[in-house]
């Protein structure tokens, strides 16, 4: 009978060590999957938002890519200034795509107020780096800048005797 007695004891002991394992490994787990989906970014941020949150963290690419998305106004309200915003930021980084992008919109006048200096600025920045477009665009400026100085001093040539 003491046998049987030590026995059911045990069993206790051994059903309430159980239960107080499992209660503790329960609530690590909770605390864990609690603590796991605090460290994983967002998911519920559109692509939009997710571009943005990149561009603010100082993605010269995501940058660029926000600034083409305001200049064309695809997936977000057409904003020019907006546009040369995100453009300036990456071409202060050096990324040499947002140097010509913002120096074409020197060069219009779009989103900011036309300056021929600041675009040539930017555009060489960029063809410096082997961007060819920027070379182009500078070679065309150059071209239309010269026939102009050509045809200002045409009528002081024919005044002279």
């Amino acid at each position: 009978m003491i046998g049987f007695l030590r026995m059911k004891s045990s069993n206790r002991i051994v059903k309430t060590v159980c239960s107080t394992v499992l209660s503790v490994m329960l609530s690590l787990v909770l605390v864990a999957v609690s603590w796991s989906a605090e460290q994983q970014p967002e998911k519920s941020l559109d692509p939009i938002e997710q571009l943005r949150s990149m561009a603010e963290k100082g993605s010269a690419e995501a940058q660029t890519k926000l600034a083409d998305l305001y200049k064309e106004g695809k997936n977000v309200a057409q904003n020019l200034e907006e546009s040369a915003k995100w453009y300036k930021k990456a071409a202060e980084q050096g990324f040499a795509e947002a140097q010509h992008k913002l120096g074409e919109l020197y060069l219009e006048g779009k989103g900011v107020v036309q300056n021929s200096q600041e675009a040539v600025k930017w555009l060489q920045k960029s063809a410096d780096q082997g961007y060819t477009a920027a070379k182009e665009r500078l070679s065309q400026f150059a071209s239309k800048t010269g026939e102009a100085l050509r045809e200002l001093t045409k009528p002081a040539e024919k005044d002279k005797p």
